[in-house]
């Protein structure tokens, strides 16, 4: 956070409106300092500017409420005597010993704005800044501000800032930044989270969908962001406590599958006389569309002298369970298809089944040996050939830890993949992860965790991309389930379950929801119950590559592909359009192919089939070393896949 004291706001007010030493030739092109370009990004922000991390969306906005020039201001509204609030221009490229200038109307209507101009190394390093305030209220005030860029820098940026030491609110409008553009590109929202691994071996992607979740396959882009993009709430109440053995919750802790034509779930429960999470009992549902899910009578287990329930197990030969997860092996022998992970004893132990009903415990140990106290996941992962466990570690705080192995019976210990850092809440940690492997696109990881804010006492889900499972990102830090509105049944607590299920042109989740807070479950009288209930998407629509109403532009990595025609996972809103060229691998556009042949994309889908004036036959070029080269506007992005001879688009 950025904080100043009195006395230093009054000495650098005398910088702001210095007579300024030459400033180079403004080559930047400086985008919506006037904030009169209506589109925004994520969280409202205007194109061409991004919040600062530990900025709420809702303390920023554009409206007409205060303008110096033009229809729109930006407007920043402190509220919080401790904090303060900002957003910051895109980056971009500088050079090293170049003056650089940036001024700022801003009026005051109680407190103080502070303009700066910074400079970065990369996105997350900044190496040198310079600030200046206005102190008056009540009128409108420039502040000019310059700065040579130092030699270690490589890119400039504005910052609008409402300072941490007041409350109330700023207006601001017609900024500028000037001074000579370098080489390279503007880093603008488009600049994601995603590692910096080398995605090479990606390239060859033959027939398969590859999602666009981060710029794993890009070579360079202009002008798209990545957002996260929330499914749509339901409201079905789809699994309730309404069974005697579950009548103090249905907990969070559930797997779904499609299996032979139907649905099936596990899920953990408790009854009131519920004491520890080692009381859990395992049941079992199955739904024929997703929706209407029946407990059938498994008679398995004896509840107040009855087996007619649907309880898989409550000890499990003898084991206490908590946190299970189960899966298919398609490795596995008959007997073994089946297998259930699970904490028991203070270490993660084995359940094995033929049919997801009839369990046993491998009585030989644990096979994970850590005391992960939430739900554990694990998978047959075939693109390495592995079994894979994710968990919980105690490390800093809690966090997502990840094993592989050979042997399903005996699992290194995990490290950390995945934890809080800088850019969240200092009173925030990662409750679970639910991760799954994407099972409709290649190379597609995700992990839908808890973020637990304590002191609040609510959690909601944010997601995590991974291209290999090891190396994850965040896309953005807003919820990708929030929580709902008071009174609502998801108002306090949000867990996803593990699992999701292709419904047509949709894909369907599941998640528990309890208007009880972490900690209201103590005292155990507490009823809290939970529910499980469904949530939809558009197919693969987990995160979008985003270009507004400025055309965004990208270029892949040189590909090579099999298939026949190119298709297109796209929403193209109301006069946007998506246009697409191939170039040969040294970045020529291929005749037949290039953009002004190309019949633009328009409308919503989830298999745009791109074209030519030729055709959309593509089967010429598989083998070949491409280029995929796209211009959008107004249109948010999914996916792609050069789509096999047979397969209807």
């Amino acid at each position: 956070m950025r904080t100043m004291q009195p006395d230093a706001r009054c000495a650098l007010l005398a910088l702001a409106f210095v007579a300024g030493s030459s400033v180079n030739a403004a080559d930047i092109a400086f985008v919506n300092g006037g904030f009169e370009l209506t589109d925004v990004g994520p969280d409202g922000v205007p194109v061409g500017w991004m919040l600062d991390a530990l900025t709420p969306p809702e303390r920023v906005g554009v409206d007409a409420l205060r303008v110096h020039a033009g229809a729109r201001a930006f407007r920043i509204t402190d509220e919080q005597p401790d904090k303060g609030y900002a957003i910051h221009s895109d980056f971009y490229p500088a050079v090293p010993g170049e003056t650089y200038r940036t001024t700022a109307r801003v009026y005051n209507g109680i407190g103080d704005g502070w303009l700066y101009l910074e400079f970065y190394a990369d996105p997350r390093n900044r190496v040198a800044e310079t600030h200046a305030g206005c102190l008056k209220e009540g009128a409108w005030e420039q502040i000019v501000i310059e700065q040579p860029c130092p030699p270690e820098a490589r890119y400039v940026v504005a910052l609008l800032y409402s300072s941490g030491a007041n409350v109330g609110q700023s207006s601001w409008d017609d900024v500028t930044l000037e001074g000579p553009q370098g080489e390279g590109e503007i880093l603008s929202r488009d600049r994601n989270e995603a590692p910096k691994v080398d995605y090479s071996y990606l390239y060859d992607v033959g027939d398969s969908k590859q999602l666009l979740f981060d710029d794993a396959f890009l070579e360079s882009h202009e002008g798209f962001w990545w957002r996260v993009c929330p499914p749509r709430k339901t409201g079905e109440r789809n699994v309730v406590a309404d069974r005697p053995w579950e009548d103090f919750i249905v907990n969070a802790w559930c797997t779904v599958m499609e299996d032979g034509g139907r649905y099936r779930m596990w899920y953990e429960a408790y009854d009131k006389s519920y004491k520890s999470d080692y009381d859990a009992r395992y049941c079992y549902a199955e739904s024929d569309d997703g929706i209407h899910w029946e407990k059938p009578s498994l008679g398995l287990v004896e509840f107040d002298g009855s087996k007619d329930n649907n309880i898989l197990f409550g000890k499990l030969d003898g084991a206490a369970v908590h946190g299970g997860t189960v899966f298919m092996d398609p490795t596995a022998s008959a007997e073994e298809r089946y297998k259930f992970f699970f904490l028991s004893d203070g270490a993660i132990w084995a359940g094995l089944s033929p049919d997801g009903i009839h369990w046993t415990r491998r009585a030989d140990g644990p096979v994970l040996d850590v005391p992960s106290d939430t739900q554990s996941v694990c998978f047959w992962d075939e693109r390495i050939e592995k079994y894979v466990a994710y968990c919980r570690l105690w490390t800093r705080q809690r966090t997502v830890g990840r094993s592989e192995s050979d042997d399903f019976f005996s699992f290194p210990a995990a490290r950390e993949v995945l934890a809080c850092d800088e850019k969240d809440p200092d009173d925030m940690d990662l409750y679970n992860n639910a991760a799954i492997k994407y099972p409709y696109a290649e190379n597609a990881y995700l992990i839908f965790t808890s973020a637990y804010h304590h002191e609040a006492d609510n959690l909601d889900v944010q997601l995590a991309v991974s291209r290999d499972g090891v190396s994850w990102s965040r896309p953005e830090r807003r919820p990708f389930i929030p929580n709902g509105e008071p009174g609502a049944m998801d108002d306090a607590t949000v867990y996803c379950g593990v699992g999701v299920l292709e419904a047509g042109d949709e894909m369907w989740m599941y998640y528990h929801a309890s208007t009880a807070r972490h900690n209201q479950v103590y005292p155990r009288w507490l009823d809290s119950n939970g529910v499980l209930t469904r949530a939809v998407l558009r197919l693969d629509g987990y995160v979008a590559m985003v270009a507004g109403v400025v055309p965004s532009k990208f270029t892949t990595h040189a590909l090579t592909f099999t298939g026949d025609r190119l298709e297109l996972n796209a929403d193209v809103r109301p006069g946007g359009y998506v246009k697409l060229e191939l170039r040969d691998a040294d970045d020529a556009p291929i005749p037949g192919f290039m953009l002004d042949d190309c019949v633009q994309l328009e409308g919503d889908s989830v298999r745009h089939v791109a074209a030519w004036k030729a055709g959309s036959d593509v089967s010429a070029l598989a083998g070949k070393k491409i280029r995929l080269y796209c211009e959008a506007k107004d249109a948010s992005l999914y996916a792609f896949q050069f789509a096999p001879t047979g397969v209807a688009p």
